[in-house]
């Protein structure tokens, strides 16, 4: 039973390459970040307008840079360092999140700021992801890469159940102390 189990966590034999558990651990971070952010945005924009197009909307145009700029930025991830666009994209991202944070903590957002955020998000987002898709298999033995592949598919399936639920109690939580569920919603984007 010992010997079966150790097999099937076999997996996590990729975290011993210092490299990769340094870009994995920022990985699992980062996209909860994602995950908790779209809650919060999709919380917000409905409790803004209480309208299901305007939230699909805003949706689309988050995605709708990855459609346009895909191919670019796969060119530029292999053309530049990978490293660099990663950074520059999440400083970007953390820019963007701080800047609309503070904007619902003081009441001041507007339907039109979550747009504009959600655009520039999709962007850095869309920049960032050829990056990080090229950079990891430069971090592993290449008889370790379908493990890799493995622990980033669980990255992304797992925070899409935990962070959105963190964004959820940090909106009630702190919502409901600062008696305006807005205020939580402003210091979800901070924590992400």
């Amino acid at each position: 039973a010992l010997e079966a189990l150790a097999k099937r966590l076999q997996f996590v034999t990729v975290l011993r390459n210092r490299n990769y558990r340094v870009y994995y651990f920022g990985l699992l971070t980062s996209v909860a970040g994602y995950q908790m952010m779209t809650a919060t945005q999709a919380w917000l924009v409905y409790r803004l307008t209480g309208s299901v197009f305007t939230l699909g909307l805003v949706g689309g145009l988050q995605a709708a840079p990855g459609f346009v700029l895909t191919l670019f930025a796969g060119a530029l991830a292999d053309r530049t360092n990978m490293r660099y666009i990663i950074i520059v994209g999440q400083l970007a991202s953390a820019l963007v999140m701080g800047a609309l944070a503070t904007l619902v903590v003081t009441g001041l957002v507007e339907v039109w700021h979550i747009v504009v955020s959600a655009v520039l998000i999709g962007v850095a987002d869309t920049l960032d992801q050829p990056a990080r898709r090229a950079v990891w298999p430069h971090l592993v033995p290449r008889d370790q890469f379908v493990y890799a592949v493995s622990l980033n598919s669980i990255v992304w399936s797992s925070t899409r159940i935990v962070a959105p639920s963190f964004a959820g109690l940090i909106i009630a939580t702190t919502g409901q102390l600062a008696g305006d569920e807005q205020v939580g919603a402003g210091f979800s984007y901070y924590v992400t």
